[in-house]
């Protein structure tokens, strides 16, 4: 063949089973090439080798420490000219306000801005419909680093003209601590979780070859909307409860095998009934082979053996007396 193709096999089969069935999980082995026996620390983590894939989930709860606000001004207008001037001036003084609680202007950014016409819709519909003035918005975001400021920046806001409030987003300025701890405990979970699915399938674990965090710490929203202050002008009343930081990993451990990874050469070999007794001159056996191995947990990867399918029967006898033998079949 003209390409490499690799099989990993490891049934419960019968002697009469064919190299299909041994041959049940796929992979690709690129360019691997030992001489001969090698420790399992040293399967190459690009080769493929299927293993068990996990995702682990770590949270830190912690108090938020930074609140964004979204802050904004309607206006209305007969023309477009007016309703612009009415925001912006509306939008001055409520930043100005803002500005009054301590705010520093780097922590105030121009959000959005629209200009829109109003129509008259006819309600016969006989005649198109007619721009009777127009809507200007303005908002800005506004980032609060004393929490205890919030309720009185957004007062402050409403009593300088400011008609709407869309928002508020509690989070950490600095998160890096509490992610550095939803790491660690993301990687513990994802070790548990491989541990039981490996107990549950009698096999061991060995390194982890993947290790990707697929998610990073945001802020929790918390919503607050309002178009005018209390009537009995008490002030906003703001809870910032606790910000949740969490991170996902997903992480691949491939088994591991305590007793080795044996390399058989049998590009050389055509007698079929030859393949155990050359994986019997590979692990130093002289004689039974499946005693020799026993309970030990070994892979033996047979290098080209396209040529050799007839040793297929006696492969799956192997397998059977060896429960923790596992064999990667190679083929050019």
């Amino acid at each position: 063949m003209s390409s490499s193709r690799t099989i990993l096999g490891r049934t419960a089969a019968v002697a009469t089973v064919s190299l299909v069935a041994v041959m049940v999980l796929g992979v690709i082995l690129t360019s691997w090439r030992p001489a001969g026996p090698a420790s399992a620390a040293t399967v190459p983590t690009n080769s493929s080798v299927q293993g068990i894939t996990v995702n682990g989930t770590g949270k830190v709860t912690i108090k938020p420490d930074l609140a964004t606000l979204t802050i904004g001004v309607q206006a209305q207008a007969p023309s477009a000219a007016d309703a612009q001037a009415k925001a912006s001036a509306a939008m001055a003084k409520v930043v100005e306000a803002i500005m009054g609680n301590g705010i520093a202007e780097a922590d105030i950014a121009t959000q959005w801005v629209s200009l829109e016409p109003q129509y008259d819709y006819k309600s016969d519909g006989s005649t198109p419909p007619t721009v009777i003035g127009y809507v200007s918005n303005q908002t800005v975001s506004v980032k609060v680093r004393d929490l205890a400021k919030v309720g009185p920046v957004i007062d402050t806001a409403v009593a300088a003209g400011a008609n709407q409030v869309s928002g508020i987003s509690f989070s950490v300025a600095d998160p890096s601590a509490a992610a550095s701890q939803a790491r660690v405990a993301a990687i513990a979970d994802a070790k548990t979780r491989a541990s039981e699915l490996a107990n549950a399938a009698g096999v061991s674990l060995g390194a982890a070859t993947m290790i990707t965090e697929v998610s990073a710490p945001g802020p929790i929203p918390y919503e607050y909307r309002t178009a005018a202050p209390a009537s009995d002008g008490a002030g906003t009343p703001i809870l910032p409860g606790t910000t949740e930081v969490q991170v996902d990993v997903a992480s691949e451990l491939v088994p591991e095998f305590k007793a080795g990874v044996f390399w058989v050469p049998l590009a050389a070999l055509r007698e079929p009934n030859l393949v155990v007794e050359t994986v019997a001159q590979t692990l130093g056996s002289s004689d039974g082979l499946a005693g020799h191995i026993g309970e030990r947990e070994l892979l033996l990867v047979l290098d080209n053996f396209e040529q050799l399918v007839e040793a297929a029967p006696k492969l799956s006898e192997l397998l059977e007396s060896c429960p923790n033998l596992k064999l990667l079949v190679t083929s050019r």
